[in-house]
């Protein structure tokens, strides 16, 4: 296995390990008659869903195929038309 396939099944362990663990938190409190509310007042609950809401789709896109991206700037083109000689090159500045 490279790398990138260990942290992308690590993101998808951490993101439902996490929707678990919260899922798990949240029956406990309501079936011991807390606020529905309350539970999602605290900065933990949410921090942790906020994790898995950004594990999992991260999880879902680094699975997905991807063509490879070529660099196509002005620049690049200029480079490339002077290497095959379609146009001349820029003048130096301070030749004779």
């Amino acid at each position: 296995m490279t790398k990138r396939s260990i942290l992308i099944v690590l993101r998808l362990f951490f993101g439902v390990l996490t929707l678990v663990a919260v899922g798990t938190q949240f029956t406990v409190q309501v079936q011991m008659g807390f606020s529905v509310i309350n539970f999602f007042s605290f900065f933990t609950n949410l921090s942790n869903l906020f994790a898995a809401i950004v594990f999992i789709p991260s999880f879902m896109q680094d699975t997905t195929p991807k063509e490879p991206k070529l660099a196509n700037t002005s620049a690049t083109t200029a480079n490339n038309e002077i290497a095959n000689n379609q146009i001349d090159p820029p003048a130096t500045f301070g030749s004779a």
